[in-house]
């Protein structure tokens, strides 16, 4: 809690902040969920395994919901273990006319963990701080002419603090909006709090334009999270945080919606489901 309250006055702080457009939602996985959340939310992400998925997507939101699309894949190279450009013309067709916000999930921790599966290429570009990596996004923003979101998992915000303690932690630099995720307890997230994960965020986007991105968990698995209380709790802070500074906090996003192979989603649990319609529609923190 005391993590907490330090956020607070943080937030408070930032107060002063330029004004973003306030998104919230889900991660989904099907098309068919999309119809489901539009009722709630004013946003969801999604990751599309395919130019035509892209569009399916998109045709089914209809301009109902800002989507959040997961983009990085499109130029996620597996044999280098590296990002590279490649042409974007038919995706900028499949996008058309609609608004999207592209995101790039987790960047840096792929690389990682090409370098630790052996692609020297991939430890050549943590070596020599991403300058591909970086290229690729600056080029992907000016082509097609979208906010960008950075999340970056938490281990690499740890791995970069390690390494080099006095600098600020790597973001993408042309990303519009910057967050982290760590599923767990708000206090000890795998070791620190996440407060403090969100200390290194704000430090890396300090004296800029950039507005920080909240994502929450809102499924049950062992690891992570093992009773419906847990997600609350946990769910019950973000909002409150994301709440105390709307001018800083440009969104947040659950994950996720539905079940997976690996996860039990939000949908499976009436219990976390009514939370999270109640903190949607609720203005102020309960």
């Amino acid at each position: 809690m005391k993590n907490y309250i330090k956020t607070l006055v943080l937030a408070g702080y930032l107060a002063q902040s330029t004004a973003y457009a306030h998104w919230q939602g889900f991660l989904l996985t099907e098309l068919e969920h999309i119809d489901e959340v539009a009722e709630f939310t004013n946003a969801f992400a999604y990751l599309p395994n395919s130019e035509q998925e892209l569009i399916d997507v998109l045709t089914i939101n209809n301009g109902r919901m800002m989507p959040v699309i997961e983009l990085g894949r499109y130029f996620w190279n597996a044999d280098t273990g590296t990002y590279q450009w490649r042409d974007v013309s038919s995706l900028i067709a499949a996008i058309g006319k609609h608004q999207i916000i592209a995101e790039i999930d987790e960047p840096f921790w792929h690389i990682h963990q090409s370098c630790t599966s052996g692609k020297q290429s991939a430890c050549n570009e943590i070596a020599n701080g991403y300058p591909e990596t970086q290229q690729v996004f600056r080029r992907l923003k000016y082509e097609l002419g979208v906010q960008l979101v950075h999340i970056e998992a938490y281990t690499v915000l740890i791995s970069h603090k390690l390494m080099e303690p006095d600098k600020p932690v790597s973001i993408i630099d042309a990303a519009d909006h910057v967050g982290f995720d760590c599923y767990g307890d708000f206090d000890d997230c795998d070791g620190y709090s996440q407060t403090q994960y969100g200390m290194w965020i704000y430090e890396a986007v300090r004296g800029t334009t950039k507005k920080i991105f909240l994502v929450a968990g809102s499924f049950l698995k062992d690891e992570h999270f093992t009773t419906e209380q847990q997600v609350i709790d946990q769910m019950r802070l973000y909002f409150c945080i994301y709440r105390s500074a709307p001018d800083f906090f440009s969104a947040l996003g659950l994950f996720l919606y539905a079940d997976t192979e690996d996860f039990s989603g939000a949908k499976s649990h009436p219990a976390i489901m009514a939370e999270i319609i109640n903190l949607l529609n609720s203005s102020s923190c309960s």
